[in-house]
Parts: structure tokens; C-alpha cells; sequence
């Protein structure tokens, strides 16, 4: 009769048994749920970040390459206004050494201008005197 009795309580607790488990399973499984969506939302988190990291990188290396070809084009441009500067500086130091050699030339003949015009002034007056001379001896006769 015991194994009747068993029998008879299997039926029993069955429908009690399945249905705890039925409960635990679905209690796994909403854990279970909650757990892969609380995964999905971090990796959603982890994927946003780091799409907006390597935006950030690629805008930052952007920035970098046109820093490089900024500072580049700047760099060129400098060098560029240096060699003409430098170009202008050599024409200049050309203009100033022609114009020192002009003004040494023009001290040179003022110098001789004025000892031939020191000679000239010397002469008249002995040609004056000479002059004076010759009219005062002329007088006299």
C-alpha cells in the first residue's frame, strides 16, 4: 500500500512541484533578462564611448594633420618671406655699399673742386696783383 500511497501522492504534488518550478524558472528568467539587459545597455555605453572616443581621435589627428600642414604652409610661408627678406636685405646692403662708393666719389671731386678753386682764387689774386702792379707802374710814368 505504500507504494499506492506514493502513487497516489506523485499525482499530487505534481501540479505543486511543477509549479514552484515553473516559479523558479521564471524567476531565473527574468533575472536572466534583466542581466542581458543591463549587459546590452552597458555594451551600448561601451560601444558609444568609444565610437566617440575614436571620433575624438580621428578629429584630434584631423586637427593634428592640419596643425602639420597648417604649421607646414605656415612654415613654407615663413620661409618664404625670410628668403625674400633676406633677397631684400642683400639688395639693400648692394644699394648702401654703391651709394657709400657714390658719396666717396663726390667727397673726392668736392675735395679736388675746392683745391682747384683754392688754386683758382690764389691765381686771380696774383693776377690781380700782377694787374694792380702794372696800373700802378703805368701811373707813374
Amino acid at each position: 500500500m505504500r507504494r499506492f500511497c506514493w502513487i497516489v501522492l506523485l499525482p499530487s504534488s505534481l501540479p505543486f512541484s511543477v509549479i514552484r518550478r515553473l516559479a523558479v524558472l521564471t524567476s531565473i528568467q527574468a533575472t536572466l533578462i534583466a542581466a542581458n539587459e543591463a549587459s546590452m545597455k552597458q555594451a551600448k555605453s561601451a560601444s558609444d564611448a568609444a565610437k566617440r572616443l575614436m571620433d575624438e581621435r580621428d578629429k584630434v589627428k584631423k586637427e593634428g594633420d592640419d596643425k602639420d600642414e597648417s604649421e607646414k604652409a605656415t612654415s613654407d610661408e615663413v620661409t618664404n618671406k625670410l628668403n625674400a627678406a633676406k633677397q631684400e636685405l642683400q639688395k639693400t646692403r648692394e644699394d648702401l655699399r654703391k651709394a657709400q662708393l657714390d658719396m666717396d666719389a663726390m667727397r673726392k671731386q668736392a675735395e679736388s673742386i675746392n683745391r682747384e678753386y683754392d688754386r683758382l682764387l690764389k691765381e686771380h689774386a696774383q693776377l690781380q696783383a700782377k694787374l694792380e702792379m702794372s696800373e700802378d707802374g703805368k701811373k707813374d710814368d
